[in-house]
């Protein structure tokens, strides 16, 4: 009897023992699962690009590639004076005064016919020139040929292009997670003397931008 309540003792030991373990691996398995769930949750958010990634991609783009404001100038052609406006004439003159372009005025005459009589006429040009002081400005310059000649074509920085910010609740990502839209708003930095022939005088501009998420690099700005 002795012998038999001893057993039954171990056995209910080891009956109790199995039975804690038993819900020990429970509750570390459980503890495990919730902390694996917790570790794909935040990958999986930070796996999405936020308002502050967006921004420093844009400005990491805009450093290895800036984005200039230009208008087209034209050099080495004659313009009659008629076609400019007085506010145009004002804002060459002030050009021309800071040392930026020079003016070259040049009279042509003009034959017509008037009731059967043939009249003459004389008309004014304008021939523009850069400056040297202006050719800190030219971003590009390309040869015209025209019927009586060749001019140029010079493309002038007027601003510099500086990210203000991408904004939070616009930014769209797609379902498969691999690409999303965005508005961003930019200024217009550092404006030239050339900056008067913008159209736009506004010292922001809203633009719709792309972002692909790639394998190597992440999250990169699409430039298409």
């Amino acid at each position: 009897k002795s012998f038999s309540k001893k057993y039954y003792l171990s056995f209910c030991i080891l009956e109790k023992s199995i039975i804690f373990v038993t819900n020990l691996n429970n509750i570390v398995m459980e503890r495990i699962l919730v902390f694996m769930f917790i570790g794909i949750f935040f990958v999986s958010c930070s796996d999405k690009i936020s308002s502050l990634d967006a921004d420093k991609i844009v400005k990491k783009s805009l450093e290895e590639n800036p984005i200039y404001g230009s208008i087209d100038f034209m050099t080495g052609i004659e313009t009659e004076e008629i076609s400019f406006s007085d506010e145009e004439k004002n804002i060459l003159k002030k050009l021309q005064g800071d040392g930026y372009i020079n003016i070259q005025k040049v009279m042509r005459k003009s034959e017509k016919t008037h009731w059967d009589m043939l009249e003459q006429d004389s008309i004014e040009y304008y021939v523009f020139s850069l400056t040297d002081k202006a050719k800190n400005y030219i971003l590009e310059t390309k040869e015209t040929k025209s019927y009586n000649g060749s001019f140029m074509i010079n493309k002038m920085r007027t601003y510099t292009t500086t990210l203000d910010k991408v904004k939070q609740k616009q930014i769209y990502v797609n379902d498969k997670n691999e690409s999303a839209e965005a508005i961003a708003i930019y200024s217009k930095n550092d404006r030239t003397p050339f900056y008067v022939f913008e159209r736009d005088q506004t010292p922001f501009f809203a633009k719709k931008i792309r972002f692909v998420k790639t394998i190597d690099n992440g999250w990169i700005l699409d430039k298409k």
